[in-house]
């Protein structure tokens, strides 16, 4: 799974909680979309990420010129994006929805919650739905 989010704090306790209910996950993280691309770019890759959760305010490359790129490549379409955000604005919904989000979620204010969230999408996306085979 990935974390692309410029916080550091953000990404300390998501990775808390990630492996809190996953201990044997994999975590990478990212601070900006360009960092997510070169890695996910890399000519020796062997695997994709179950999922990538994506914050969209980030400098560099953010969150919604990430998600445009990622789901308008062949390449990377397929892989779930989660957007994970403070905003909850109608219109950073709207557009992370029409660049290709699978969700969004606004950002938990508190850990007991965000554990509580990272749980429900570790059990729908890796236990519950079945994803198409993405092509590498």
């Amino acid at each position: 799974m990935y974390i692309v989010d410029d916080d550091e704090d953000d990404i300390y306790f998501m990775r808390q909680a990630v492996l809190e209910n996953c201990s044997g996950c994999e975590v990478m993280t990212f601070s900006n979309g360009a960092e997510l691309i070169k890695d996910l770019s890399e000519p020796k890759r062997t695997g994709w990420p179950s999922f990538i959760i994506l914050d969209l305010n980030m400098p560099v490359m953010d969150g919604f010129e990430t998600l445009g790129y990622l789901k308008k490549n062949p390449r990377y379409s397929r892989i779930p994006v989660v957007v994970m955000t403070t905003s909850s604005a109608d219109v950073d919904v709207a557009r992370s929805y029409k660049l290709g989000s699978n969700s969004f979620i606004v950002k938990p204010s508190d850990f007991a919650r965000l554990k509580q969230v990272v749980s429900q999408l570790f059990h729908y996306w890796l236990n519950t739905i079945t994803l198409p085979g993405i092509a590498r």
